[in-house]
């Protein structure tokens, strides 16, 4: 198969797997409104899919190293779509709950499968580019979801009918794809090189929280910038849509270039780099936004991170591959996965609380950039790990 329909197939993938998700934090304040709950108990349905997928990781490693990658991806997008249609379906939030658990389940297969797609097909040499192409599904992703939910605002179940459509259609494309041509990956089991196990997880000593911290803003966007834009900023989710298509053809643009200068450097000081120049200019300005008055600007601040968040996402996931041996990536990518929904747990809820003690989320952008300023220390230090080999 040629690698750029791998990384097309790739990037479809991840988009579909973030409509599916985001589309409801998207919509939550006129869900909440409708069923009439708090924004506390909001927090508390958006992170169940988070809190869902704390308890996937052996699960991953143990389905990627047993079922064909088709199988999975087939199964997931049955998940998101059934998920999806019994939530638009729902006066009950229970079902709700539920619904957003097994989409939370679904949801961590969506990287790892990708990492050991392009691991297997593309060459080291441009992991980089091929990771930032198919990660920037999520800003894609997100963008989709404001545009259908701006689009239909004034019904958010249909809204949700509409999106549990999408991987039905992604599914049939990716069967036709893979029967002409499929994705075969080679097991990982059996082994016979020698590999130091201790180096492994004195990486993942230093990578999972780098990981976890390094998730906040972006979870902080993906739960509670709808809220946030609409509730303090008084904007309509058309304005935040039109303006969303925008960052995200310049994130998109961003990070593909950000792949591509990494693969030319050509070692994970190229990967590193791109790290540090994301997460040292978004942290800055998170932590200005609250010193605006405003509200333009900070809707152009906010956003902004959004596009700047995409020069270091690629990095998160090809660094993984310059570092861990393919023996060891399979487990490695599930616990490394576990820092997203750990992150995405602690940001909405304390995001969240903050929220409902403060009446606004200026604090939580604090938080923000003074936990990615941590991230991007930790991951600098990473380099001496690899140094010491």
């Amino acid at each position: 198969m040629h690698r750029y329909i791998i990384a097309l197939l790739c990037l479809g993938y991840t988009t579909t797997a973030v409509i599916q998700l985001s589309t409801f934090n998207t919509l939550i304040p006129y869900i909440s409104r409708e069923l009439g709950f708090s924004i506390d108990l909001a927090g508390i349905l958006i992170s169940l899919g988070a809190f869902a997928s704390l308890f996937m990781p052996p699960i991953i490693s143990y389905t990627m190293d047993r079922y064909s990658i088709s199988k999975i991806i087939l199964a997931t997008l049955a998940i998101f779509t059934i998920s999806n249609l019994a939530i638009s379906l729902s006066q009950n939030i229970f079902v709700i709950a539920i619904a957003r658990l097994l989409i939370g389940m679904s949801m961590p297969f969506t990287w790892p499968i990708c990492s050991r797609i392009v691991t297997e097909y593309i060459p080291r040499h441009r992991q980089s580019l091929y990771t930032s192409i198919y990660d920037s599904g999520s800003l894609i992703g997100l963008t989709i979801s404001y545009l259908i939910a701006s689009l239909l605002e004034n019904s958010w179940r249909i809204c949700l009918m509409v999106i549990s459509i999408i991987p039905i259609a992604f599914g049939i494309i990716y069967i036709a794809i893979n029967r002409s041509s499929p994705i075969e990956i080679s097991s990982r089991r059996g082994s016979s090189q020698s590999i130091d196990s201790g180096k492994v997880y004195r990486y993942l000593l230093v990578l999972f929280p780098a990981f976890f911290l390094g998730l906040f803003q972006w979870n902080l966007a993906l739960s509670w910038l709808s809220t946030y834009l609409i509730n303090e900023l008084s904007y309509r989710l058309i304005d935040i849509a039109l303006y969303m298509v925008l960052m995200s053809f310049i994130g998109v643009s961003i990070e593909i270039f950000s792949g591509y200068l990494s693969d030319r450097i050509g070692d994970v000081r190229g990967v590193i780099k791109a790290i540090n120049i994301g997460f040292i200019s978004t942290s800055i300005i998170f932590i200005l936004i609250p010193f605006s008055s405003d509200r333009y600007i900070k809707f152009m601040m906010v956003s902004s991170t959004l596009a700047l968040f995409r020069i270091s996402a690629p990095a998160l996931w090809s660094l993984i591959g310059f570092v861990i041996p393919r023996e060891f990536l399979a487990r490695f990518s599930s616990i490394y996965t576990l820092g997203g929904p750990l992150s995405g747990i602690f940001t909405t809820l304390v995001s969240g609380y903050i929220a409902h003690i403060y009446g606004s989320f200026n604090y939580s952008f604090i938080l923000a950039g003074i936990v990615t300023l941590l991230s991007s220390m930790l991951y600098t230090y990473s380099i001496h790990l690899v140094n010491k080999q």
